[in-house]
């Protein structure tokens, strides 16, 4: 059974890029589209990734829970308002 949601990171700010293109998670659907751009911090509030998240809106801790907190200790996820164009935390 596919994951009903799915990321990519879209830029890697402490690697050099080299997460950039990492999808997920491992189940994922990849006929999903990815519609809603976020972001990983650590606990000094500094941006280490930026992606896209598509799928059910009850899996948006996947991208930090899959990726961000096992690979760089992120603890935030923030999504950007469509509205305003900030950025808004959902996690941390």
């Amino acid at each position: 059974m596919l994951a009903p949601y799915r990321w990519k990171i879209t830029r890697d700010c402490i690697d050099d890029g080299e997460a950039v293109g990492t999808e997920g998670p491992q189940d994922l659907n990849p006929s999903i589209p990815l519609d809603t751009p976020f972001r990983l911090l650590d606990d000094d509030k500094e941006v280490y990734y930026y992606g896209k998240f598509g799928g059910d809106q009850a899996y948006l801790e996947g991208p930090l829970m899959d990726f961000g907190m096992p690979n760089a200790g992120c603890v935030a996820l923030q999504l950007r308002n469509p509205a305003t164009h900030k950025w808004e935390y959902v996690i941390g």
